[in-house]
Formats: C-alpha cells, sequence, structure tokens
C-alpha cells in the first residue's frame, strides 16, 4: 500500500521516500484521476446520445460583453490569496510541515506576501478576462447549450455529492 506518492516513486524510480511528493496522498490522486476518467468517457457518452437524437440541446440565456462584477474580482482575488498564502508558504516549509498538509490548510500559517500577490493576480486575472471581452454595447441573449457542454458542471455535482 502506498500511502503517498513519494512511496510509490520511490519503489518505481528510487527516489527518496518522504520528499515533496509525499503531499500528494494516493487515494485522493487516485479519486481525482477516476472522476477525470468519469468526465471523459461520460462527456463521450453524452455526444453520442446527443446524435442518436436522445438528448436535445436546451435555451439559457447569457450576459455577453459585460465588465467584471466587483464581486466576482472579489472572490477570485480571495481565492488566489488562500492559494498564495498556503502554496507559497509550503514551497518554502514543506520539511518543517511534513506529510501530513491537513492540520497546516487548517492553520493560520502562511506567507502574507504571497496571499496579496496570488490575489492582486487571481482579481486582475478575473477583470482582464472580462475587460478584453467587453462589447461596446453589452448583450443578452439566448442559446442552445448542449447536454455534452454540461460534462464539467455534472462531474464536480457529482463529487461534491459523494461526500
Amino acid at each position: 500500500m502506498y500511502p503517498d506518492l513519494s512511496y510509490l516513486l520511490h519503489d518505481l524510480i528510487g527516489t527518496r521516500v518522504d520528499n515533496g511528493f509525499s503531499l500528494i496522498k494516493t487515494f485522493g490522486f487516485v479519486l481525482a484521476l477516476a472522476f477525470l476518467a468519469a468526465r471523459f468517457v461520460f462527456g463521450k457518452e453524452l455526444l453520442r446520445m446527443e446524435q442518436i437524437g436522445l438528448l436535445k440541446p436546451s435555451k439559457e440565456k447569457v450576459k455577453l460583453g459585460y465588465p467584471a462584477a466587483p464581486m466576482e474580482v472579489l472572490l477570485n482575488g480571495l481565492v488566489g490569496f488562500f492559494i498564495g498564502f498556503k502554496v507559497i508558504y509550503l514551497i518554502g516549509h514543506q520539511s518543517e510541515i511534513g506529510s501530513d498538509v491537513l492540520p497546516f490548510i487548517a492553520s493560520m500559517q502562511g506567507d502574507w506576501f504571497g496571499g496579496l500577490v496570488g490575489g492582486v493576480l487571481f482579481g486582475f486575472l478575473q477583470w482582464y478576462g472580462k475587460h478584453k471581452d467587453r462589447l461596446p454595447k453589452p448583450v443578452s441573449k439566448e442559446i442552445d447549450i448542449h447536454p455534452h457542454q454540461r460534462k464539467t458542471d455534472i462531474t464536480i455535482r457529482s463529487a461534491i455529492s459523494e461526500y
């Protein structure tokens, strides 16, 4: 049994045990691979069912050309802050944290500068993505959404509802 990826790599290619790969727990890694495989196969099946006429597209109203809402930028900035705060600290202090990363994630330990950079970067990317697609006169229109275009949404919902 391999509790984390470092043990698997040790047996396969002879790397040192409890290295940086010890942060990737084998069960979670394999579970994530299973959901990616399910998304791929499920998408192919939805496409096949559309082609034979069993599934039809649905109409959805979308807004095009609007600037990013302040709440969108703020939420992306918060996600970026958390990622930068934890990941940058983790990179520099991996030996101190060890292979049990969950107590670290729940703690207040982190790199404030990395968090600030991550927050600004994610907020800017959200703003910039909407800004470059902005139209002089934003429009709302109805488009067809095919079932195979929902494969990621359905897979994420099934992953969340699994627990």
